[in-house]
């Protein structure tokens, strides 16, 4: 979090200083009554563009966590932007296990796990440029986000042992969803037209409900099952966090 920190804070230096440099060459250029437009940017009214995270190791990874992140001008002050994460899990395994108990008896046991889960998660914004077609933009931005998720697990338990047989059986299932509100600020800077680098600030919060089921079985001398079922719910706050990307324009 410290280092994203500085790093933003170094970004935003090199963008202030590329601006000072900017209006200096443009008041010397008024001065010999030579005018120069500003750096030219794709803040227009039908855009696209996609977005990608910078990481420190001058990578790329999705932006935001989200597997898509774009968005399109509607005008040249405003525009929408879209998040999209989704994550789906399956995973069915078995095990085998024997042991050698001290008294000699002998345990042998067999164990299978099924287990699936889905997500996805939603981020929508609304951005505003107040100052488009300057050489640093900034802009502001706030939006609904709403996230879903579930999974299901299932296991089956059968040890035999010399004096019989023990299976156990367990069924759990969750699920939550979240609903919330985002705000973001931050300033974009077009190294050509197509390609811009951005640094912004964000921060979040949403209230989220959630569900257990679990069912247990035991199938020893005689058939005990035990039922639970618990719910959460509260608030989520996510404060402020400094994200750095890059945009590819078309």
């Amino acid at each position: 979090m410290k280092h994203e920190y500085f790093s933003c804070i170094y970004i935003l230096i090199i963008l202030v200083l590329m601006s000072g440099v900017s209006l200096f060459s443009q008041s010397l250029a008024e001065e010999n009554v030579v005018e120069k437009s500003p750096r030219d940017n794709s803040l227009h009214a039908g855009s696209w563009s996609f977005q990608f995270q910078l990481e420190d190791d001058i990578g790329l990874k999705p932006f935001n966590s989200m597997i898509i992140s774009f968005k399109r001008h509607t005008s040249r002050h405003s525009a929408f932007r879209v998040g999209l994460d989704l994550d789906i899990d399956f995973d069915d395994s078995d095990y085998d296990t024997r042991i050698e108990e001290s008294d000699t008896n002998i345990t042998i046991g067999e164990e299978r796990v099924d287990k699936n889960s889905q997500r996805i998660e939603l981020d929508l914004e609304y951005l505003n440029y107040p100052n488009a077609g300057s050489n640093i933009n900034m802009f502001w931005g706030v939006g609904p986000l709403i996230s879903y998720s579930r999974s299901r697990q299932e296991r089956e338990r059968i040890y035999s042992y010399d004096s019989g047989v023990s299976i156990t059986t367990g069924d759990r299932y969750s699920s939550s969803w979240s609903l919330g509100v985002l705000g973001m600020a931050g300033v974009e800077w077009f190294a050509t037209r197509s390609i811009s680098f951005h640094a912004e600030y964000r921060a979040s919060a949403a209230y989220y409900r959630s569900k257990i089921e679990q069912v247990d079985v035991d199938y020893n001398d005689q058939i005990r099952r035990i039922e639970a079922e618990t719910f959460r719910d509260g608030w989520d706050f996510h404060g402020v966090k400094v994200i750095m990307g890059i945009s590819l324009y078309f």
